[in-house]
């Protein structure tokens, strides 16, 4: 930027962009004397952290990034219990739980808090059972335990590419199903 002259002893600006701003500043006596020229480094970050999570094996991985400020934690909490702190992949208990999880970077800003059920099956079934050429039917998709806070996203597909269905289907907070149109098309 420009360069701003302030008279007195003391100087205040305000930067309040985001982004990485350096800085140079020096000051000048009454008799014009100039002293030599110093350095700043501000950082500005107002941009949230982002996080996923994923299953392998038994293990609940988390990976969280910032391109600001970094990441300074990962914090988890299961089945509505007190968060922890992340440090390394999680061994899922046998049964049905849900993992509610979020990052915070280096300026305290938090990400979106997610959550995942683990541990629960789901069903298919299809009613009628079987249909024909251009012809409809209803699949219930049903969890094994009620959907935690936020809901779960099931994803679908077909092995058959005449069939027609959506992609994923979300199952609302505290529900255990949904049901889905399922089309067919020409034999």
């Amino acid at each position: 930027g420009s360069e701003q002259v302030v008279i007195g002893s003391t100087a205040s600006f305000t930067v309040s962009a985001e982004g990485v701003h350096s800085i140079a500043y020096w000051a000048v006596d009454n008799a014009g004397n100039i002293e030599a020229t110093k350095y700043g480094t501000v950082r500005i970050d107002k941009t949230a952290p982002s996080i996923d999570g994923y299953v392998l094996s038994g293990k609940l991985t988390l990976l969280a990034s910032d391109a600001r400020s970094g990441v300074a934690a990962i914090k988890y909490s299961l089945d509505g219990a007190a968060a922890l702190t992340y440090t390394s992949p999680l061994t899922i208990p046998a049964g049905a739980h849900t993992y509610t999880y979020y990052s915070v970077d280096n300026a305290g800003n938090e990400s979106i808090k997610e959550t995942i059920l683990v541990g629960a099956t789901v069903s298919v079934t299809l009613s009628p059972t079987s249909v024909y050429a251009s012809k409809s039917s209803v699949a219930t998709i049903k969890l094994s335990v009620a959907a935690p806070v936020g809901g779960v996203t099931v994803m679908l597909a077909s092995s058959n590419p005449a069939v027609t269905i959506a992609p994923s289907v979300k199952i609302n907070a505290g529900a255990t199903s949904i049901n889905v149109p399922v089309q067919t098309g020409a034999v």
